[in-house]
This record gives structure tokens, C-alpha cells and sequence, in this order.
């Protein structure tokens, strides 16, 4: 897993470095592997560093994190109004601030790749910022 999020991390790499965003990615210590579809996987991943990155203010930090049970996105950036934030993962739907960028549809791709492989996803505030959290039931 720790492959993968780096390779997706890479890909974004200079969208990254455009935004003045430093992203911290996990260490390559124990191998943590996860049963998945390797170019859903990617997409999945790239999307949620791709909405951290493009809602963290320059100069911070985009936080990736993951272990045998979960992965998790964290960025410093406004974060999601708490009455919004059931909407995150619903088709279409994009912050008031971004209604002119994106389709809305990224955040909803990650659901339904998330779904199909069983594992589930959250979103919440973190003081600043968001942090999503994909899980997976550990056998």
C-alpha cells in the first residue's frame, strides 16, 4: 500500500509543487498490503491527494498515512462546514468555493472504488483542515 500511494503521490508530484503544497507520504518501514485492483487503487488514491492538494493552503503540508486497517488523506486547508460535510462524497457536489472548478465527481469516484473492494470511507474536520479515512475489514 505504501507503493501505491506513493506512486500516486509521484503522479501528482508537480501539481504539488505548483501549489506550494509539500506532501508527506509514509515510510517505507513494514510492508502493508491490501487486496485491490491496482489501477482503481490509483485512481483512488490520486483523487483524494488531488483534493487535498488542491484545498491545502501553500506552504502546508498534504498527509498520507496507512497501516494494515486504513489510509488516510489529511490536509491543512478550510476544511467542510460540519452541515456540509454529508454531502462530501455525493456525486456533483462541490464546496461553495469551488463551484466554478470540477465536476463534483471525484470524492464519489473514491466512493464507489471503495465500495466495490468493501471498504468504506469517512470524512472529518480535522482543526484545520480534512482528513478521509478509507478502512478495510482486517481478516
Amino acid at each position: 500500500m505504501h507503493e501505491a500511494v506513493r506512486q500516486s503521490a509521484d503522479f501528482l508530484q508537480r501539481m504539488a509543487d505548483a501549489a506550494g503544497v509539500r506532501l508527506e507520504l509514509p515510510g517505507q518501514g513494514q510492508s502493508v498490503i491490501w487486496m485491490a485492483d491496482r489501477g482503481a487503487l490509483f485512481t483512488l488514491l490520486k483523487n483524494l491527494l488531488e483534493n487535498a492538494i488542491q484545498h491545502a493552503p501553500p506552504g502546508t503540508a498534504v498527509r498520507a498515512e496507512a497501516d494494515a486497517s486504513s489510509i488516510s488523506i489529511r490536509d491543512w486547508g478550510p476544511g467542510v462546514p460540519p452541515d456540509q460535510m454529508a454531502n462530501i462524497f455525493a456525486r456533483f457536489w462541490r464546496g461553495p468555493h469551488r463551484r466554478d472548478q470540477g465536476a463534483g465527481l471525484g470524492m464519489a469516484i473514491c466512493r464507489e472504488i471503495a465500495q466495490a473492494h468493501g471498504w468504506t470511507t469517512a470524512a472529518s474536520g480535522a482543526q484545520p483542515g480534512l482528513r478521509v479515512v478509507l478502512t478495510r475489514p482486517v481478516t
